[in-house]
């Protein structure tokens, strides 16, 4: 009824506990689809371990190293379950996962099925951050075992908040029924799109209020952690822009749009500190705040995750080093 799709590469530390916490769960009709991106490691050798001992792994081999969203599409291409969950290698989900998420999928008839995550660090110490907290959203009283809703009810996070697909549970033919669910290839942050198409076409969605999802915050995710990749997000941007405009949702989320186009471009300039990132971002920031109006900035400032004050910092600083150092004069 499950098929579980886990893109490996060079994930030997991790994948034993990954694949054990899949394994045993207490729901056992599933497949496990784990798709090698050519790793130099002994990833491979445990994947066979394992399929040696249960027949409901299978081993997809990419012919060449081809990054997360090839692996992802493949597994897509290769499930034959009811539904997909997506799991990374590096970390794992609680026993009662697939027990609890696939009854709310059949009673709710869902076509996504969101859920919380905790995130860990090296020593084990639980960063309690969930992504989806839809129990305070919609009121502790919700009987959320039949209880279904659509975008618009949560429009907040449609672009601005957790873009990953392992925090979701799909039904497959509801991916199957649009050609363009798929990872874009050869471009990070991979999920952003994915995520917005779906949960945006989605006729209902569901929640399960409880902490699945083990996210292993002390390894190296993905290639994001590279400065080199951050251009990829304006890209991104790009991409959901076009997107909106062409389904007729752009109107309806403009705010949603330039709240998530100004938190991404500002995450990674305070993450990479590069020169050329920060022109091209005062550059973007001076043209749009040339064509807001007074009443859309201060909806803007009043949203829930923006960051007014970096916003300003960009557009008031001449460099990098000048942004920098307004930076920690404030915290300061």
């Amino acid at each position: 009824m499950i098929s579980v799709i886990i893109p490996v590469y060079n994930r030997e530390n991790h994948l034993y506990v990954c694949l054990n916490s899949v394994l045993k769960q207490t729901y056992e009709d599933f497949e496990v689809i784990c798709v090698d991106d050519c790793s130099t490691d002994s990833s491979l050798e445990i994947l066979k371990y394992f399929a040696k001992r249960d027949n409901r792994l299978k081993i997809l081999k990419n012919s060449s190293n081809k990054g997360v969203s090839y692996s992802r599409n493949q597994g897509l291409k290769a499930a034959k379950g009811e539904y997909i969950f997506f799991l990374d290698s590096d970390d794992w989900i609680s026993r009662d996962t697939f027990k609890k998420l696939y009854r709310n999928a059949k009673i709710n008839n869902s076509d996504m099925v969101l859920y919380k995550l905790v995130r860990v660090n090296k020593n084990n110490f639980i960063f309690n951050r969930p992504a989806f907290d839809l129990s305070n959203y919609f009121g502790e009283n919700v009987n959320f075992d039949h209880f279904t809703f659509t975008y618009k009810n949560i429009k907040q996070h449609v672009m601005n908040s957790s873009f990953a697909p392992y925090l979701k549970l799909y039904k497959k033919s509801f991916l199957d029924s649009y050609d363009d669910f798929t990872f874009p290839e050869g471009l990070v942050y991979e999920d952003v799109l994915f995520h917005i198409k779906t949960i945006l076409r989605a006729p209902r969605l569901s929640f399960v209020p409880n902490f699945f999802y083990v996210y292993k915050m002390d390894t190296q995710k993905s290639i994001i952690n590279d400065n080199s990749n951050i251009f990829n997000i304006f890209e991104i941007i790009n991409l959901v822009e076009e997107f909106l405009i062409e389904n007729k949702y752009f109107n309806e989320l403009k705010l949603e749009f330039y709240s998530f186009k100004i938190l991404q471009i500002l995450q990674y300039l305070n993450k990479s500190h590069n020169e050329i990132y920060f022109n091209r971002t005062k550059e973007i920031f001076a043209n749009l705040e040339s064509g807001f109006t007074e009443e859309f900035k201060e909806q803007l400032k009043n949203t829930y995750v923006f960051k007014w004050d970096d916003y300003l910092k960009v557009l008031n600083s001449n460099s990098l080093t000048e942004y920098l150092n307004e930076e920690e004069n404030l915290s300061n």
